[in-house]
């Protein structure tokens, strides 16, 4: 009862199965600590991210932002580029991991590390296109 089971719960636990065995199966327990590990893990990287200030930067026609409030890193266009020129984006952002969000207008990705990376290659290859 102080371990948090109910009467009923812990003779349940304590009731032998098909083979005679006591108490929780294995494959129920097997890899507990390594979840614990990365939630808490987890919990770090979303701590450290809220402790970031929101970047926000122009561009040769864009401006980037990584939003620390939606856990997002964005580009969004300040006009809608040509057809040829969209398309010559749309390959750099897909090969950098960024989705179109219709929502929101603009190619997000979830703020990490490896979008910040992303973000720079992708804000290079954007700056070296002809004006969008």
């Amino acid at each position: 009862m102080a371990l948090g089971f109910s009467e009923a719960g812990a003779v349940q636990v304590l009731e032998k199965d098909f083979a005679g065995r006591v108490g929780f199966p294995a494959c129920a327990l097997s890899n507990n600590n390594a979840v614990i590990r990365s939630t808490q893990q987890r919990f770090k990287q979303l701590a450290a991210n809220q402790q970031r200030a929101t970047v926000e930067r122009k561009g040769n026609g864009y401006t980037y932002r990584e939003d620390t409030e939606e856990n997002r890193v964005m580009f969004v266009f300040d006009t809608k580029p040509g057809t040829e020129a969209r398309k010559q984006i749309s390959l750099v952002m897909q090969a950098h991991g960024f989705k179109w969000s219709s929502t929101r207008s603009a190619w997000v990705r979830k703020l990490s590390s490896a979008a910040v990376w992303g973000a720079e290659r992708v804000a290079q290859k954007l700056d070296a296109l002809p004006l969008i």
